[in-house]
């Protein structure tokens, strides 16, 4: 994870699958596929910062 992670996620933070008509695009910030981006997946991101993940 680096800083463009963070950025992606940061991004879209407050998008869902429900409202957002761009969902397939947008849904690539959403680490823990729960369908939404929250603090969930910043706190995910913040996590592994500075190490190889495969989340995105």
């Amino acid at each position: 994870m680096d800083i463009v992670d963070v950025a992606k996620v940061a991004r879209n933070f407050g998008k869902n699958k429900q409202t957002d008509p761009n969902w397939d695009e947008t849904k690539k910030a959403d680490i823990n596929g729960d369908e939404k981006i929250n603090i969930v997946d910043i706190a995910t991101v913040a996590r592994y910062f500075g190490r190889g993940c495969y989340f995105l």
